[in-house]
């Protein structure tokens, strides 16, 4: 053990509790005591650990002591955990706390509990997860990612994974995800475990300690849990969003307000409307038509008399008043007059104002910087430090101080990378009125690349460009072919094709000469040559193609996955794919394994509700299959629509309309 004060290191007597240093006499177990009662159990376990250190487990009777000492404000809490260190639990989680598979062993101490300790399945997972949580069984990395397999998803890192067995799940905040099983909600932590016992018809992500939840009970509303599914915050809200800075914003009676992390309201419910909380502690609300900024003690900081306000940016806000814009300060001091007919937020110390038809920009003294003389603007600075403005019917880009960087002499520009501006120039103007083709189709516009400087660095030569993410080459037209460029305005694939497409998440993209298809890689290398008849985009890592007639699945390499052996194919979703043979319908996952056997007429694989049922047809009749292929509504129905977001279908049965719920239930006719 080690002295935060004076440094002194010594062993403890075994089953003796110190709550002085030998060395210094300063309090050890004191100020573990002050600790705040609403303070969670596990991070005052965490706390007591990093005083007295791991050790301490070891020492069955010092360890109990210190527990009672540390949880006598609490009963409940201390009666668990005594029985945990009487069980062993904390000692044998210890002993594996080194281990990757830590957390797949928790299971056995929360059956181990169950079954010696005759407790509920509840109580076992909150003790198994606050000393897990005590004795950092943190996971290696957190950089997990999602996985999709037989239309299953789950999570993954380089030594964890969460098993793909549920319909959506979410990152982790504050080591807990949400998944969807079944279309209910619920919680697990790192190695798959449930946290709460409970499901929920909603779940959002942990924020400050709590999640906002909605029950499975339609009469209940949005309310807040604790990481053991604790009730926190009544279930009452119409509308609630995760804490930040200690407070949320929540609903009822169709009014806006806020609450602290008791539930008290500390702004009532009983605005129109209301921002959330800006990191200098405001919110705009809206009451009655009239704008105004609260604190978050409810306090009226700026009055509600303004027919509009902007939010906060510099530490002044555009509001309108009287149809008239200017800035106010945090104060409601008016910095800049209200004479303007629009008024933008400030950004890099300045603001794009509009008076009489006329666009620029003022400082934040109200100092007229770039003259009001454009006829529009299109947003605010690029990535380049530029702006694009219209002047005359024309556009180009000025800097910060108004300096004209790119001529004012284009049909059309846009923002093609950090360095790059993309412009257009019409070489037909004003005949056909459009900008792109002429009136027979043909496209009948030329564009170029300038950089941020105002340099060009290529002719206006280019039918077109589609930009893509800075993560992926971007393609273009030349005199009717295609290419792709990187994102200095380098052509990495030439312009000789006759077809493409922009790349996939994998980084391949199929390209199209002489009616043959063909693969390309980002770095411009070809991967597979020019010999398939068709060609499909990728997903989820594999790629169609057709050859001889028929469909099969390529990797990003290259090399034929899945044999080339249907009659069609779809691309891969959540780690299913449709495929047919004969006429006959059903689905493989990305090894090539039938999940879901070829016997239906029609699978209306875009139809996914919630990601948990697809209509099939069979004989002409229509119902839903699982991902796993199970029937889950029969196939008794002449028409089916998708499932709407709260799990009720429109369905035809014997000629009448009428309306289904996920289990089949008809729940009435519909006229």
């Amino acid at each position: 053990m080690k002295c935060n004060n004076c440094l002194g290191e010594w062993t403890p007597p075994k089953n003796i509790t110190l709550n002085k240093c030998p060395f210094c006499q300063t309090d050890i177990l004191q100020p573990l005591d002050q600790i705040e009662e609403e303070q969670f159990p596990e991070m005052i376990l965490r706390e007591m650990l990093q005083v007295y250190g791991r050790e301490l487990i070891k020492q069955e009777q010092g360890l109990m002591d210190i527990v009672s000492d540390l949880f006598d404000h609490n009963k409940r809490i201390k009666k668990m955990l005594i029985l945990s260190i009487n069980e062993k639990i904390p000692q044998q989680m210890l002993e594996i706390s080194e281990s990757y598979n830590m957390y797949f062993s928790a299971y056995k101490f929360v059956s181990q509990l169950k079954e010696e300790a005759f407790i509920t399945d509840e109580t076992a997972i909150q003790i198994v997860y606050m000393w897990r949580f005590a004795i950092d069984w943190e996971a290696p990395d957190d950089s997990y990612k999602k996985v999709w397999r037989q239309g299953y998803c789950g999570l993954e890192n380089y030594a964890e994974e969460i098993p793909c067995i549920y319909l959506e799940v979410s990152e982790f905040h504050e080591g807990i995800a949400w998944v969807n099983f079944n279309g209910h909600y619920s919680f697990i932590d790192k190695g798959d475990m449930p946290l709460t016992g409970h499901s929920y018809a909603y779940a959002d992500q942990f924020s400050e300690g709590l999640a906002c939840v909605k029950p499975l009970d339609e009469d209940y509303g949005y309310g807040f849990i604790d990481k053991y599914g604790n009730e926190i915050i009544a279930m009452k809200y119409q509308y609630a969003i995760r804490f930040s800075n200690g407070v949320a914003k929540v609903k009822l009676n169709g009014k806006y307000g806020f609450i602290d992390k008791k539930g008290n309201e500390i702004v009532p419910c009983i605005f129109d409307d209301a921002t959330d909380f800006s990191e200098d502690g405001l919110s705009c609300i809206r009451l009655n038509g009239k704008y105004g900024f609260i604190n978050k003690y409810g306090k009226e900081i700026i009055p509600l008399k303004y027919d509009f306000a902007n939010y906060f940016s510099e530490d002044l806000v555009s509001v309108q008043l009287n149809g008239k814009y200017g800035f106010i300060d945090k104060n409601g001091n008016e910095i800049i007059p209200l004479i303007y007919d629009d008024a933008k937020s400030f950004d890099m110390g300045l603001a794009h104002v509009q008076r009489n038809d006329k666009w620029g920009y003022i400082d934040k003294n109200g100092k007229e910087t770039i003259a009001l003389k454009y006829d529009c603007r299109d947003r605010d600075y690029y990535p380049t430090g530029l702006v694009k403005v219209y002047f005359n019917g024309k556009c180009g880009f000025i800097d910060h101080n108004g300096k004209e960087v790119i001529p004012l002499i284009y049909d059309d520009a846009h923002f093609f990378s950090e360095e790059l501006v993309y412009v257009e120039m019409n070489e037909l103007p004003n005949k056909y009125g459009d900008l792109y083709h002429d009136e027979e189709g043909n496209i009948c516009c030329i564009g170029g690349f300038f950089n941020k400087n105002g340099v060009q660095i290529s002719p206006l030569k280019y039918d077109f460009t589609n930009r893509a993410s800075a993560d992926h080459l971007s393609w273009g037209g030349l005199n009717g072919k295609y290419g792709f460029f990187d994102n200095k305005g380098n052509e990495i694939i030439p312009f000789i094709y006759d077809d493409t497409m922009h790349f996939s998440e994998e980084g391949v993209t199929w390209v199209k000469l002489n009616g043959k298809y063909g693969f390309f890689d980002e770095s411009g290398t070809q991967i597979t040559p020019l010999k398939y008849e068709d060609a499909g985009s990728f997903k989820e890592g594999l790629g169609l193609v057709k050859l001889n007639g028929k469909w099969g699945y390529i990797d990003i390499k290259g090399n034929e996955i899945i044999p080339l052996k249907y009659d069609i194919a779809c691309p891969f979703h959540h780690g299913l794919a449709e495929v047919g043979i004969n006429g006959k319908h059903g689905f493989i996952d990305t090894e090539g394994d039938v999940i879901i056997p070829l016997k239906y007429d029609i699978c209306c694989a875009s139809m996914f509700s919630d990601d948990m049922y697809f209509s099939v047809s069979l004989n002409e009749k229509w119902g839903f299959i699982d991902h796993k292929g199970k029937e889950v509504i029969p196939l008794i129905y002449e028409n089916v629509l998708d499932f709407n977001v709260f799990g009720y279908t429109k369905v035809v049965l014997n000629g009448k309309w009428g309306l289904i719920d996920r289990e089949g239930t008809w729940i009435k006719d519909i006229d």
